[in-house]
């Protein structure tokens, strides 16, 4: 369960903190389709669908995948091509279950339209790829009282003519077969606009389900880095899932606000990657 986040978990909380109270009850809770949905540059879309669940509901690996929505139309288009998912099982991700395109892949300067048909239900999203932003130069630093566990160390320059939103992944083949999200990923340029930028990336959880204390990487491994570029929008559902996230491990430390979704229709977010990929042998 630990090599996908699904964030049907996150959004059946956070979704629930501005509610009367008795909204918060099993019993008066109408469940919504939870959308997790991407398509980077030059890489097929993904879209997750499930049900969301109470705040008081039993939240597990079994219950979660009863909430997979198999049996929905979902079709993507770029304005000019558009192209029906096909659902696809893969139990490297959780949910196994996913709808993925075959023929259509991402490119900058369009406006994906995400479409999602269920019950009756129509659930609708728009998105865009932002220009991807190559890295200045990147490497291992390894910690100054053990050499052989350390951070990666990035540095890349922002483009000063416009407002840009940034988020970093990094994969390692021997732990989990695919990108996960750096500990604290995110970042905008309102601090760094037009300048070279150094982020020192920790090691980000397996899952939101599973948290780990290990946030640096170990020495004599290869490494894959991930920076992606995102619309306002996108930024701004996974900055506040990212708040609710780490407050909730502190008891007076909600934030009580509302996760911003892009999803007409549903809850969650369809996000628009400008994706670039990189290797670090850490040494």
């Amino acid at each position: 369960m630990t090599k996908y986040t699904p964030i049907i978990l996150m959004l059946a909380l956070a979704f629930s903190y501005c509610k009367e109270p008795d909204l918060y009850y099993t019993d008066n809770y109408e469940s919504q389709v939870v959308v997790d949905g991407s398509i980077e540059y030059n890489a097929p879309a993904m879209v997750f669908l499930t049900m969301s669940s109470s705040y008081f509901g039993i939240i597990d690996s079994v219950n979660l995948l009863k909430q997979i929505i198999t049996t929905a139309k979902v079709t993507v288009s770029d304005g000019e091509t558009e192209e029906i998912l096909t659902l696809v099982k893969d139990y490297d991700y959780f949910p196994p279950y996913f709808y993925k395109t075959t023929l259509l892949k991402g490119e900058t300067d369009k406006v994906y339209t995400l479409k999602v048909i269920h019950n009756g239900n129509i659930i609708t999203a728009q998105t865009t790829i932002p220009n991807p932003v190559s890295l200045d130069t990147f490497y291992f630093e390894p910690k100054p009282d053990n050499a052989s566990l350390g951070n990666i160390v990035v540095e890349f320059t922002d483009n000063g003519n416009e407002e840009n939103y940034y988020r970093f992944f990094t994969l390692d083949y021997s732990e989990v077969p695919r990108f996960i999200p750096t500990y604290f990923p995110l970042n905008d340029d309102k601090m760094f606009n037009g300048q070279r930028f150094r982020k020192k990336i920790f090691k980000g959880n397996k899952s939101m389900l599973n948290r780990e204390d290990d946030l640096f990487f170990v020495s004599g491994k290869t490494i894959n880095v991930k920076i992606a570029t995102l619309d306002k929008a996108s930024f701004n559902f996974w900055n506040d899932i990212q708040s609710e996230f780490f407050n909730s491990s502190n008891p007076f430390g909600s934030s009580n606000a509302v996760v911003r979704s892009n999803i007409n229709g549903g809850i969650g977010v369809w996000c628009g990657y400008g994706s670039l990929n990189y290797s670090v042998v850490l040494q």
